[in-house]
């Protein structure tokens, strides 16, 4: 786990070491976590990496913009740690059933070409057989 105190500096971290999870505060000295989550999520490359939002702001409305940006949880502060662990848990698991769905599709697709490729062969071997 790392600890970084600076929007700017957690986004070139990100970039060049993907995380897992990302536990993000709302505020932030240099931009807001609402910023880094909307750069996050607009970005390919980090786009599927769970952000969950831990923050002392309890307004429904600070939620609602969490989630809409893309967060995958809101926490408030103070929070009980086991609370916290759980959820990191749950978002953990379900990242690793989404990559693992991922790569069943794409071996179901470059199967489906295959036997697509096969059927259309087969014809013509059929034929040259004759």
């Amino acid at each position: 786990m790392t600890t970084l105190n600076s929007g700017r500096v957690a986004l070139k971290k990100v970039k060049n070491d993907p995380p897992d999870l990302i536990l993000l505060d709302v505020n932030m000295p240099d931009m807001s976590g609402y910023e880094i989550c909307t750069q996050l999520k607009d970005r390919e490359d980090t786009r599927d990496i769970p952000v969950v939002f831990i923050s002392a702001l309890e307004e429904v409305l600070d939620k609602l913009e969490a989630f809409s940006i893309g967060g995958a949880d809101y926490i408030c502060k103070p929070f009980a740690l086991v609370e916290v662990l759980a959820r990191v848990k749950y978002h953990l698991h379900s990242r690793d059933r989404q990559h693992q769905l991922q790569t069943k599709a794409q071996l179901l697709e470059t199967e489906n070409a295959y036997f697509t490729e096969q059927s259309l062969r087969s014809p013509r071997i059929q034929s040259r057989i004759l």
